[in-house]
């Protein structure tokens, strides 16, 4: 397991809902401490994504040497009621909708333009279903990348959202997070 298909299968499941009307000047960026002890009826974070230099390395073999490297931000705002039940219930499908991120994606584009820095935006859309209290399926929902040739987008929409290492580090992060946020805290108490 890495850990950007970690930090991108988290900030995928926590995107849920769409973005409200006030924004805080300046959300915090440990979306973890704010999950956990936070008492907002809001989750409100910006989640910095990007890879490791293995996980880069893997990138660009799946887009054919085009992409090179990949950052984002997530502006996270959720009702952290919405999540708190996921949490509190046995069997439960947690579908989000539509939630914007915004990128730079460094890729070769030809021997004469060489390598140039691309602004792009897309939507995360994530799912997941868990059953007797324990997420068996998932996926981040990218999709609708914009900015790039659908020859940049197409690897990187594939990687995220069918890649067998995201898949089970999400599923690996959020079954970690469900077992130690249901210890010890009735659903009544968290959902306070």
């Amino acid at each position: 397991m890495t850990r950007f298909p970690a930090l991108l299968a988290i900030a995928g499941a926590l995107v849920a809902s769409p973005v409200l009307a006030a924004k805080p000047a300046q959300p915090p960026t440990d979306c973890f401490a704010d999950l956990q002890r936070g008492t907002s009826p809001e989750i409100a974070c910006e989640f910095p994504l990007q890879p490791n230099a293995a996980e880069r390395a893997e990138l660009e073999k799946q887009s054919r040497g085009y992409v090179k490297d990949v950052r984002c931000t997530v502006a996270i705002r959720i009702p952290r009621a919405l999540v708190l039940e996921a949490v509190h219930t046995a069997d439960y499908v947690f579908a989000a909708p539509e939630q914007p991120v915004q990128c730079t994606v460094t890729a070769y584009l030809s021997a004469k333009a060489g390598t140039t820095v691309l602004p792009i935006s897309a939507t995360f859309a994530p799912k997941v279903t868990i059953r007797d209290g324990k997420a068996i399926d998932g996926t981040p929902g990218l999709d609708n990348v914009k900015g790039v040739p659908r020859v940049l987008s197409w690897p990187v929409e594939t990687w995220v959202n069918s890649g067998v290492g995201i898949k089970g580090s999400m599923l690996l992060v959020i079954n970690a997070w469900l077992q130690h946020m249901g210890r010890g805290m009735s659903g009544r108490q968290a959902l306070r």
